[in-house]
C-alpha cells in the first residue's frame, strides 16, 4: 500500500496569467513589464514546482505573484529571486528564496505606494533585510501599508540592518504596519524588526497580532525601536503573541517606543525563562510567563518546528502565536 495524494484542482484566478513549470518565469515578467497594454502584471505558479524570478531592477508596475494553494501532501510554490525595485507587490502561497542580501533595496526612486503584501509565504535565511532605503529626497518614498499576513520568516539576519529599516536621514514613511498570524524566527535581532522610524512624519500605525518571535541570539536583541520623532500620531497594537528564544541576564530589549497616542497590549506571553533587560513598557504591559520552556514547549526548536506540544498549555488553550503551530 501507499499513499496517493491527488494533485490540487487548477483554478486560475481571473486576471492572472499562469506559468507553467517549462516557462521562463523571470522573461515572462520582464516582457509583460515592458508591455505598454499591460497595466499590472499578474502571474500564477504551480504548487510543487521551482521557478526563478532573477533580480528585477525596475518594475514600473504592480506585480502580483500567487502560487497554486497546495494539495494535500505538496508543498507550495518555490521561487528564487534577488532584490527588487518595483511599485506596487503582493506575493501569495509561496516559498522564496533570496539570492541576493536584502529583499527591497530602494535608492533614490521616486514612488508612492498603496500596499506592499506577503500572504501565506515562507521566507528563509534571508541575507540582511526585507526593506533597505537610500533616498534623496523628503518623501519621495511613501508606502501606506505593509501587510505581512499567514507567512513564515525563519533564519532572520538583521545585525547589520533591521527587517524593515526605514531611512534615518529623509522623510520616507510607511504610515501602517501590519503583522499578522505569522512567524518571525531571528539567527540575531541586533537591529530590530522594525526600526528606523526617527526621520518620517504623517500618522503610524503598528498591529503586530497573533505572531510567534523566536530570537536565537541575546547580544544586543531588540525586536521593535517603534521611535518616530514627528509622526502626528502613533497607535500601537500588541496582542496575542507569543515571544521567546536564548536570552542572557542583562540582555535585550522588547519595545522601545515614543510619542505614543494610543496602545494596546493584550496577551501577550513569554516561554518560561525567557527575560530581556529592557521590556518597555509599563509592567503590566509585560508577557505573561508560560508554564514550559521554549525546548519543551516547541517541537523542534533547531528544526524551526514550533508546533505546540502541550494541548495543555496557556498558548493552545488561549490561541497565543502563530495559529500555523497549534495543531
Amino acid at each position: 500500500e501507499k499513499d496517493i495524494h491527488p494533485e490540487a484542482p487548477m483554478r486560475i484566478p481571473d486576471g492572472y496569467r499562469y506559468v507553467s513549470p517549462e516557462e521562463n518565469l523571470e522573461l515572462i515578467c520582464k516582457s509583460m513589464l515592458a508591455d505598454a497594454s499591460v497595466d499590472e502584471v499578474k502571474l500564477f505558479l504551480k504548487a510543487g514546482t521551482t521557478y526563478k524570478l532573477g533580480t528585477q531592477t525596475e518594475i514600473p508596475k504592480a506585480l502580483y505573484i500567487m502560487g497554486q494553494t497546495p494539495g494535500e501532501g505538496e508543498e507550495p510554490a518555490y521561487m528564487e529571486m534577488g532584490n527588487m525595485i518595483i511599485e506596487a507587490f503582493h506575493f501569495e502561497n509561496l516559498k522564496i528564496k533570496v539570492t541576493t542580501s536584502d529583499f527591497f533595496k530602494f535608492k533614490n526612486q521616486a514612488f508612492h505606494v498603496s500596499t506592499i503584501s506577503w500572504k501565506n509565504c515562507e521566507i528563509s535565511d534571508l541575507g540582511r533585510t526585507m526593506w533597505y532605503q537610500e533616498v534623496d529626497a523628503p518623501r519621495k518614498q511613501v508606502v501606506d501599508n505593509i501587510v505581512i499576513e499567514d507567512c513564515r520568516f525563519v533564519g532572520l539576519n538583521s545585525n547589520k540592518s533591521g527587517m524593515f529599516g526605514l531611512s534615518t536621514k529623509q522623510d520616507a514613511p510607511v504610515h501602517n504596519f501590519v503583522f499578522k498570524n505569522s512567524t518571525f524566527h531571528a539567527n540575531n535581532l541586533t537591529k530590530a524588526l522594525i526600526t528606523g522610524l526617527g526621520s518620517m512624519t504623517g500618522e503610524l500605525n503598528v498591529t503586530i497580532e497573533n505572531c510567534t518571535f523566536v530570537s536565537m541570539a541575546p547580544a544586543a536583541m531588540t525586536f521593535f525601536d517603534l521611535n518616530p520623532k514627528n509622526t502626528s500620531s502613533f497607535h500601537l497594537v500588541v496582542r496575542n503573541n507569543l515571544f521567546s528564544g536564548v536570552c542572557e541576564a542583562g540582555q535585550g530589549t522588547w519595545f522601545t517606543t515614543r510619542n505614543v497616542t494610543s496602545k494596546t497590549f493584550e496577551n501577550n506571553y513569554r516561554t518560561n525563562g525567557f527575560v530581556v533587560a529592557n521590556w518597555g513598557v509599563d509592567a503590566a504591559e509585560i508577557p505573561v510567563e508560560t508554564t514550559l520552556p521554549m525546548e519543551t514547549l516547541f517541537k523542534d526548536v533547531a528544526g524551526r518546528d514550533f508546533t505546540i506540544t502541550d494541548k495543555n498549555s496557556e498558548v493552545y488553550t488561549n490561541g497565543i502565536g502563530d495559529p500555523h503551530w497549534i495543531k
